[in-house]
Order: structure tokens, then sequence, then C-alpha cells
């Protein structure tokens, strides 16, 4: 709230009285949230992405999201050995 509001008490004091506490922290959530998926839809997003920023916020809320899907137990196992088998091969003193 700090980022946002150079005295957020003052601010906080005046709604508490209103009886619109509870409505100022809904909305300042959401517009948080927002802003941080936006920042990551522009920064962190691969650029094959092609997805526009109404798919990207469809697939955020309704867990369809590309690379979000939880890995099955075969693949992680598949990847671990894959990781060991890599390391278990490496030779730094090997190396020119």
């Amino acid at each position: 709230m700090f980022r946002t509001y150079a005295d957020p008490f003052t601010l906080l004091d005046q709604m508490i009285p209103a009886g619109q506490f509870v409505n100022f922290l809904k909305t300042f959530t959401q517009k948080n949230e927002e802003k941080y998926r936006w920042e990551f839809y522009l920064h962190k997003l691969s650029a094959w992405d092609e997805r526009t920023w109404e798919e990207f916020n469809h697939d955020l809320d309704f867990g369809t999201a590309k690379g979000l899907e939880r890995p099955s137990d075969q693949e992680l196992t598949d990847t671990v050995k894959e990781s060991y088998n890599i390391m278990k091969n490496f030779n730094p003193e090997g190396r020119g």
C-alpha cells in the first residue's frame, strides 16, 4: 500500500467510518493483481506465445495456462534420470 499511497493510514482512517474498508481492500487487491499479471504478460511471457491479454487472463483464471500443468510422475522421474545421466558424464577435467 505504501507504494501506491504516500500515507495510507489517512485513507484507511476515512474508509473505516464510511463502511467502505472491505470494498476498498477488495478493489485495491484486484487492481494490484491485475497490475502484476500485466507486468508478467509484458516481460515474462515467451516471445513465441501469441496469446492476447484476454486469452492469457482467461487461462490464468481457469488454470489452463500453458506451462502451468503439473508434470506427471513419469515425466518427473524421466527428468531426474536424464539430469543424473548428464551430471554423471560431466568431467570438467577433460575439457580443453
